[in-house]
């Protein structure tokens, strides 16, 4: 894959959510939460942000998984994707181990908070491959064990995933000539099973299916 992975990314994309959305979205969180559970639902919130946010700067519609997905957010034609979040400023792309960057790649979002609530910036994204080669352990806080980070200095830009999965990596992942329509990932976008859309059912929770 030539992609220069050593070059600084400054260019986030931001994806913003209405106030309805953003109610919706936490209902998900709170959803998963008790399907799982496990986790604070802090940390539901922010997976559900990663993952929504994820999906809105791909242009796919937002659906987030609200049972155990075992490392796979979504789809990308064959591609599997983690979406990951973060809300330290300037934190990087962690998992707890190396297995556990169980899907092809990985994207790295951050929440921007208080100065704006309902906007999440998405980093950028990364390999198995590279995670493993350049991802370093670091020593954590609140005698929380080490984990894996990889700066977010070294993912590779948003802008780049299109080309990619247009390009060489679609074919190397789905096995179709990525000239063809059936190469191209706008015919391939499928999602999970275990994922809900986020529809007007939830923005209402005395009308939500999954209110349960």
């Amino acid at each position: 894959m030539r992609l220069n992975g050593n070059a600084r990314n400054t260019a986030h994309n931001r994806a913003t959510f209405t106030d309805s959305e953003m109610r919706a979205l936490n209902k998900c969180a709170s959803i998963r939460a008790e399907e799982l559970g496990f986790g604070s639902i802090k940390s539901h919130i922010m997976g559900v942000l990663g993952e929504a946010a994820t999906l809105r700067v791909l242009s796919m519609p937002i659906q987030v998984c609200i049972q155990n997905d075992n490392g796979v957010d979504f789809l990308l034609g064959n591609i599997e994707v983690d979406a990951k979040a973060t809300y330290v400023q300037n934190g990087g792309l962690l998992f707890k181990d190396y297995d556990k960057f169980s899907a092809d790649i990985a994207v790295l979002a951050h929440p921007v908070g208080k100065d704006d609530p309902n906007s999440v910036d998405v980093i950028g994204w990364t390999t198995q491959e590279k995670f493993a080669a350049e991802a370093n352990w670091k020593t954590m806080s609140n005698g929380v064990p080490d984990r894996l980070v990889l700066a977010r200095e070294k993912l590779f830009p948003m802008e780049t995933l299109t080309r990619v999965l247009d390009g060489e990596f679609c074919e190397r992942y789905s096995g179709e000539d990525p000239s063809s329509p059936q190469g191209k990932r706008q015919a391939h976008r499928r999602r999970v099973s275990h994922s809900v859309p986020l529809s007007e059912d939830l923005h209402d929770p005395g009308t939500s299916e999954l209110a349960r």
